[in-house]
């Protein structure tokens, strides 16, 4: 019987080791599993970092294309006024020579 109680105290030992085995695996899983969410958190948190940062640029992109437009439209309010002015420079200076050779006949006539 000796042989006997030493391979079920062996046997015994040896399921006491694979139940510690089973424990650690398990807290290794629950570590693992602990490391993940970090790991995930730590992603999600630089990509709303991220989209932060490119929402603040896109924000200044807007602002920026919005102040451009608003500048074209003035250079274009510009040069439509100075069109204008031109056209009416140009008509003036129609009629002030037509003036001019008028009275130049005129005078040729006296």
């Amino acid at each position: 019987m000796g042989i006997q109680s030493s391979t079920n105290k062996v046997l015994k030992d040896l399921g006491v080791l694979a139940q510690e085995r089973e424990q650690e695996n398990l807290q290794l899983d629950k570590e693992v599993t602990a490391y993940k969410k970090d790991v995930l958190k730590y992603r999600r948190s630089a990509l709303e970092l991220q989209n932060a940062k490119l929402a603040e640029k896109k924000a200044a992109f807007e602002k920026s294309l919005e102040r451009r437009k608003h500048a074209l439209e003035r250079v274009q309010n510009a040069r439509k006024i100075l069109e204008q002015k031109n056209t009416e420079i140009e008509k003036l200076l129609a009629e002030a020579k037509a003036k001019r050779e008028a009275r130049a006949k005129l005078d040729a006539k006296e």
